[in-house]
């Protein structure tokens, strides 16, 4: 997804050249009937605690500090789900940016909704995924927390979608072509056997040319089922490319900027996605 933005830079205090983040992760909520999926509510935080360190300009808070703050504070970490909560807690811990989210469902599609929430502005960044299979959760993750990246940093690739399965079409292609040959091949050695076979004069030569003849077409008829198994295969394969499973990312196409990256220091504007 490319995208465009606008903004007007008002520098009040000098630009900080290695300027950090440092953001805090609460749990998510499993609003869903799933019950099962009541161990998404921390397995989310930790998945996307671990994406996001990859990029060196987020600090990120430590879940045990943030656990110990909440429990200080008489709070449930699934309590950083409402935006007053999250916006006290990220000022206790000088967070500069606080993800919390929930889990929901729409039909047969499972979605992870999150929101990043700026202390400083109070501005609110919506972003989620939604996958169809519950085995994608760490894909899902992967995703969510690439562009998430990319909503604090502006450094990487924003990714509408990844597409989670792709059926080896070309390994049984290139197994029907391979077996089709060789049951060709043992096509014409068969034929060749049996007529040597049919030939035969001496009575002593027939059991010997019989069996010869018989062991290469009994190869012949086990390299011809593979060939239609191959052909199958590369059939089903096809069909389903033409529909995989997919996660998607949806982000808003215009989105308010604003942002107060350190004191005296803001930008404004709006950004396209296209």
């Amino acid at each position: 997804m490319k995208r465009f933005t606008l903004c007007i830079w008002f520098l009040l205090a000098p630009v900080f050249a290695s300027a950090q983040m440092t953001v805090a992760i609460g749990d998510f909520q499993n609003r869903t009937e799933r019950i099962y999926l009541d161990s998404w509510e921390q397995k989310i935080p930790e998945f996307l605690h671990s994406e996001l360190s990859h990029s060196p300009e987020i600090v990120l808070v430590e879940r045990q500090s943030l656990k110990a703050l909440m429990d200080e504070q008489a709070l449930s970490m699934i309590g950083l789900v409402d935006s007053a909560t999250a916006l006290q807690v990220g000022k206790l811990l000088s967070a500069q940016y606080v993800i919390s989210g929930s889990i929901n469902e729409s039909g047969d599609w499972l979605r992870v909704d999150t929101k990043v929430i700026n202390v400083a502005t109070g501005k609110i960044v919506s972003e989620k995924v939604q996958c169809n299979r519950t085995e994608y959760l760490d894909e899902m993750i992967r995703l969510l927390g690439q562009n998430l990246s990319f909503q604090l940093t502006g450094k990487g690739e924003y990714k509408s979608k990844k597409i989670m399965k792709k059926y080896p079409t070309t390994y049984f292609l290139a197994g029907t072509l391979g077996s089709g040959l060789a049951t060709f091949m043992l096509h014409r050695a068969y034929l060749q056997k049996r007529d040597e076979y049919r030939r035969a004069a001496a009575l002593e030569d027939f059991d010997p040319l019989y069996n010869s003849a018989n062991r290469t077409n009994k190869a012949r008829v086990v390299l011809s089922c593979t060939t239609g198994l191959c052909a199958l295969g590369m059939v089903y394969c096809w069909l389903n490319n033409l529909s995989p499973d997919e996660i998607l990312a949806v982000q808003p196409l215009v989105l308010p900027y604003l942002v107060c990256w350190q004191k005296g220091e803001y930008a404004v504007g709006i950004q396209f996605s296209f």
